[in-house]
């Protein structure tokens, strides 16, 4: 946990927004069919952590408008506790259910 905060006190600067996407869309793409996920489920702990809240907000947005509007074969399931969005990889593509 020191080696995170001294990373972040030197001037380490953690992804934008379109650069989680990016990591998002990769980590999405290794998942196996059936599996559920919530987006934080798809980042290290220390990357979640440090998103700032107008970022959060964002790739909240992004994120279900990338899988309703491309061929993921994400599905949208249910929201979770804190009105997170739970996910589901299935055979059909993109789209919510």
């Amino acid at each position: 946990m020191l080696f995170i905060s001294l990373l972040f006190n030197w001037g380490y600067n953690m992804p934008n927004v379109n650069e989680f996407l990016d990591i998002a869309r990769s980590e999405m793409e290794n998942l196996n069919l059936g599996k559920s996920f919530l987006l934080r489920d798809l980042f290290k702990y220390c990357e979640w952590d440090k998103i700032s809240r107008s970022n959060y907000l964002l790739f909240g947005i992004l994120v279900p408008n990338y899988i309703h509007t491309t061929d993921s074969k994400e599905t949208a399931i249910e929201k979770f506790h804190l009105g997170q969005q739970k996910y589901l990889i299935n055979n059909k593509k993109g789209g919510f259910s």
